[in-house]
């Protein structure tokens, strides 16, 4: 379970830096790229990971409501 949010926090922490170094002035660019593309792939990508490696459902649902905080937080 932490490989999963690893990933998918440091994915989250690229998109934010990208905007504070200069990416975010192509703002339509910028907000196509990182919610519609990089953040739900890498929050199927995660939620891949988490599921092969046979997490609890207690599990799941926190990382469901972490992964959808960190998304929304953006």
């Amino acid at each position: 379970m932490k490989k999963g949010f690893l990933i998918y926090f440091a994915i989250w922490a690229v998109t934010v830096g990208a905007f504070w170094l200069g990416l975010g002035q192509d703002a339509m660019g910028y907000s196509l790229v990182a919610f519609y593309v990089a953040l739900p792939l890498a929050a199927i990508a995660c939620s891949a990971v988490i599921g092969y490696l046979g997490c609890s459902f207690g599990g799941a649902i926190i990382s469901s409501l972490v992964l959808g905080a960190a998304y929304s937080s953006a």
